[in-house]
């Protein structure tokens, strides 16, 4: 780890189309605090694979965090477990993306059904915004059927919808 920069040497160049599987694990404090009860997860660039602005890759995650606040970000949910007032998640993402993003906080969310191609689609908000949660949900439904219209099947199994702090 070199000035924010995570350096891995591979044992042997990659062809083009070959892939590596890498496991980092982190341990510290990796969260920004964006208000009082909601924190987003530290940029991504000290360790997700990127190689300019066009890389893009699956990845995996387990998130510990209080219990009582809610996980929203880039990827589908596989699992979340509470114990101990520590809530587990696993968030996996197999279509290759980009910037990957997790954000923290007292959330109330708000789950719809899905859309006509099955994407699921969630909102969270913090208590004094929830009434935004419904006009989020239908605006981000119009968004991904007008995208699909356009270029086919949305390629995300989950979207969530998060609202950063109050007013953001």
């Amino acid at each position: 780890h070199h000035r924010g920069v995570l350096l891995i040497p591979l044992k042997t160049p990659l062809q083009p189309g070959e892939a590596e599987t890498l496991t980092i694990r982190y341990s510290g404090e990796a969260l920004f605090a964006l208000d009082q009860d909601c924190y987003w997860v530290v940029n991504t660039w000290p360790w997700y694979p990127m190689n300019g602005f066009h890389d893009r890759t699956r990845f995996a995650a387990t998130v510990h965090h209080p219990a009582h606040l809610r996980m929203a970000g880039t990827g589908t949910t596989v699992s979340a477990e509470e114990a101990d007032g520590v809530r587990t998640e696993r968030w996996e993402e197999t279509v290759p993306v980009h910037f990957p993003s997790m954000i923290i906080g007292n959330f109330t969310t708000v789950e719809e059904g899905v859309t006509p191609s099955g994407v699921k689609i969630r909102a969270f908000f913090t208590p004094a915004e929830e009434q935004h949660a419904g006009e989020a949900i239908g605006e981000t439904m119009r968004v991904i059927q007008f995208y699909e219209d356009l270029y086919g099947p949305f390629p995300f199994a989950e979207v969530d919808v998060a609202e950063m702090r109050v007013n953001m």
